[in-house]
C-alpha cells in the first residue's frame, strides 16, 4: 500500500513538472509531448500496436511456412523428387 501511495505521489509530481518526456531506448530517442500520465498512455498504446503488428507478422509467417511445406510435398509426389532434392530446390530460390 505504501509503495502504491509513493508511486501515485511521484506520478502527480511528474505530471505537474513535465511537459515533454524523452525516452532513451537503445540507440533511439522517443519524444512524448504532454505530462507523465500522457507519456504512460501513449507508450502503452504504442507497445500494444507493436505487439499487434508482430502477431500479424507471426501468423503470416506461419501461414507461408505451412503453404511452403504443402508445396514441397506436392512437388515430391508429382515429380518423384526426394526430400533432399526438394530442399535444394527451395533453398536455391
Amino acid at each position: 500500500m505504501v509503495l502504491l501511495l509513493r508511486f501515485h505521489t511521484i506520478v502527480i509530481f511528474l505530471d505537474d513538472l513535465c511537459t515533454t518526456v524523452w525516452e532513451l531506448r537503445e540507440t533511439q530517442v522517443a519524444v512524448y509531448l504532454g505530462n507523465y500520465t500522457d507519456y504512460l498512455a501513449k507508450k502503452t498504446a504504442a507497445e500494444s500496436h507493436q505487439q499487434a503488428r508482430y502477431d500479424q507478422f507471426a501468423a503470416e509467417k506461419k501461414r507461408l511456412k505451412k503453404n511452403d511445406s504443402k508445396t514441397a510435398a506436392t512437388c515430391r509426389s508429382r515429380y518423384g523428387g526426394s526430400q533432399k532434392q526438394t530442399r535444394h530446390i527451395r533453398n536455391s530460390r
